[in-house]
């Protein structure tokens, strides 16, 4: 029996030593397609890494890099016959490992051979003895993984051992959590007690820097970037508010030119997760189970929306966007049954996201619409179709990549009977809690009204802008809805917006975020109740000292300007929220900025006889601060505020006439909102 261990071993050996010399490291398996549709490199399986140390008379192993007796050229046998060699840290890296309880035969030369049980489980990575099946909701994560070299200067993260990339020896990894690795010989590094969720990575070599975001799971081990467990999902996205306009929306990228982010949402998942948005309007959940949940959105100032989003295993749901191949059809039907509509009529279309197994997602209702040919028919928002001229046409919902259409018809109308019904309003805008009166008239092929004609009215949103039988809409909830209104086989429709009761004053952005280096912002007031003919009457309170504002240059809408000042401040990350009373009401504006520094440590040793004062520059990027001051002698430091990033600094020392004495030079990179201390020395 020891003779044919022996031989199974010497045989797998054989094996790996053959697939090293052809590129090194076993090849990752490819996705077998029978998964959810996400793709990567432990599809199907899960993969074992971590350290081998050669302390004591038997191997140990773990998650964490040895700090002493890393052993080198260990063999780690996997009892499928998979094989793994440690590096010059004692790293090893088996991907492709099958699920279940497997036995791992440790062997480092020169000392006794050990057997361990580890569990691997399907899309993780067991790193060392760490099991991911049997961890605790909750605990701290880590992320574990390969650094490269690119023929652009940044460094490139991986997953696994990638044939054909140069590994980069010795590079910092950071999360901004804190923690920190760095690369061993073969460029793997391992960072432990990461707080779950989505983390920035930096990764900082010799010839440049790069930033990757990685998902974290609790209790699990994160390895490269864009991997999920097969069991959860996550989401994450972004608040903003249209211009000039109240009604959030949540998006997939950061707020632009049109959108202001809104900071300091509350965001809730109907399976209950919270989070608050960010300074940029940024909200992130992960670790969620997979199914239909409603995300809702209720800000500071009493904005809200509810929408259905689509949260799939292993997949990131991005805003609205369901993640790409879990909407497997789109259905379109019309509310009533009928997909006829006479000229000038209107008929309402609804649409349902399905799954593989023909299930519809039920509350997922963020559909794009259009129509095929506008000139017969064309279709709003909430699916609302009304009818141009006699014809056929497709209307197309779309959602995922995936669309369903349903062909409408136009027929003539009638000579007898209404020809056209409108409905008009005294405003497309509700505040919430207050109501408005429609109004509907049937008018025939002359365009004479129809006396005595008889109305249904129906709202597509009755949770928003619920509507009586006598046209009688009421502000529910904030958010948008159409009403519809029918007299025989015509329909005529309206779309109107329920907003916040008493909004009367709007504030453009409702955040601001300074940028770095930035120390002027224009703030534009919108009062609802303005005085004719006289200027916007208006204050601004509660801004702390290093915020000012200028005076208020009238108009619609008034500009102000806001002014920060970063001089005499410690490095940190500032905010404040400001409210601005106006003639219609306030409204709050929050404002947030970073302080990052340098702080210069003058080797006192090296400076020249008879130095009176320091002229200090720092260059980051093309942004230059320069500053002198007195030279007490002695050990000094000096601050001066700079934005992030790569700084050259430079210190020339000069007598009391102000001749040049000595000159010092240094490099450092500077983080945002913390003090960098750059020790420089005099020549």
């Amino acid at each position: 029996m020891r003779i044919l261990w022996i031989l199974l071993v010497a045989v797998s050996l054989a094996v790996a030593l053959g697939s090293c010399a052809s590129g090194g490291g076993p090849t990752p398996p490819v996705d077998d397609g029978n998964d959810d549709p996400v793709t990567g490199l432990l599809a199907g399986g899960g993969a074992l890494n971590g350290y081998v140390s050669a302390a004591g008379e038997a191997p140990q192993v773990s998650h964490l890099r040895p700090t002493s007796a890393a052993a080198a050229s260990a063999t780690v046998l996997v009892d499928t016959g998979q094989v793994g060699f440690t590096n010059s840290s004692g790293a090893y890296w088996i991907p492709g490992v099958p699920v279940g309880e497997r036995t791992l035969s440790i062997s480092v030369p020169g000392s006794a051979a050990r057997t361990i049980k580890v569990t691997v489980a399907k899309r993780e990575i067991t790193s060392g003895t760490i099991h991911p099946t049997s961890t605790t909701a909750g605990r701290e994560g880590a992320v574990n993984g390969y650094v490269y070299a690119t023929d652009s200067g940044a460094p490139e993260l991986s997953a696994g051992q990638t044939v054909g990339l140069r590994p980069v020896e010795d590079a910092a990894l950071s999360v901004e959590t804190g923690q920190t690795a760095r690369t061993d010989a073969e460029g793997f590094f391992h960072i432990s007690d990461v707080p779950p969720g989505f983390r920035t990575l930096t990764i900082v070599t010799d010839t440049g820097t790069t930033t990757e975001t990685v998902l974290v799971p609790a209790g699990r081990i994160a390895s490269g970037t864009g991997q999920l467990p097969g069991d959860w999902g996550a989401c994450r996205g972004y608040v903003g508010t249209p211009r000039a306009a109240s009604l959030p929306q949540l998006v997939v990228a950061a707020s632009g030119t049109e959108i202001n982010p809104v900071a300091g949402a509350l965001v809730r998942l109907s399976s209950g997760e919270t989070a608050l948005t960010k300074a940029d309007g940024g909200y992130s959940f992960s670790g969620v189970a997979s199914g239909n949940p409603s995300l809702s959105v209720g800000a500071r100032d009493g904005l809200e929306l509810t929408a259905g989003i689509i949260i799939a295993s292993g997949a990131i749901t991005e805003g609205l966007t369901p993640p790409s191949g879990f909407i497997r059809q789109v259905a379109v039907s019309a509310v009533g049954g009928s997909l006829q509509a006479p000229v000038g009529g209107a008929l309402w279309l609804q649409a349902s996201a399905l799954d593989a197994a023909s299930r519809p997602f039920t509350s997922f209702r963020d559909f794009t619409w259009l129509s095929r040919n506008t000139a017969i028919a064309t279709v709003d928002a909430n699916g609302v179709v009304t009818a141009r001229q006699v014809g056929s046409v497709d209307i197309v919902a779309s959602a995922g990549g995936v669309t369903g259409d349903a062909t409408v018809t136009v027929a003539p109308l009638e000579e007898a009977g209404p020809h056209a019904i409108q409905v008009t309003a005294p405003s497309n805008v509700i505040a919430q809690g207050s109501s408005i009166q429609l109004t509907a008239r049937a008018l025939d092929g002359a365009g004479i009204v129809i006396p005595d004609a008889s109305f249904a009215w129906t709202s597509t949103d009755s949770t928003v802008a619920p509507v009586t039988q006598d046209g009688v809409v009421g502000g529910a909830a904030v958010g948008s809805a159409t009403i519809l209104c029918s007299s025989g086989a015509l329909t005529g429709s309206v779309a109107l917006r329920v907003d916040r009761e008493g909004r009367r004053v709007s504030v453009e952005p409702a955040y601001i975020a300074f940028g770095d280096g930035e120390t002027t912002r224009t703030l534009r007031v919108w009062d609802g109740a303005p005085i004719a003919g006289s200027p916007l009457l208006w204050s601004i309170t509660g801004p702390p000292a290093w915020l000012a504002a200028s005076p208020c240059a009238g108009g619609t809408p008034a500009l102000v300007d806001l002014r920060v000042s970063r001089e005499d401040l410690p490095a940190g990350l500032y905010e404040a929220p400001v409210t601005i009373q106006a003639t219609g009401g306030d409204a709050m504006v929050t404002v947030g900025m970073a302080v990052s520094q340098v702080r210069l440590v003058v080797d006192a040793a090296t400076a020249p006889a008879g130095t009176a004062t320091l002229r200090v520059q720092v260059t980051t990027g093309s942004a230059t601060t320069a500053k002198e001051v007195p030279w007490p002698g002695g050990a000094a430091e000096v601050l001066v505020a700079t934005p992030p990033g790569w700084a050259t600094v430079v210190v020339t020392a000069l007598d009391a006439d102000g001749h040049i004495l000595g000159l010092g030079q240094a490099q450092a990179e500077v983080v945002r909102g913390a003090a960098t201390d750059v020790p420089i020395g005099l020549a």
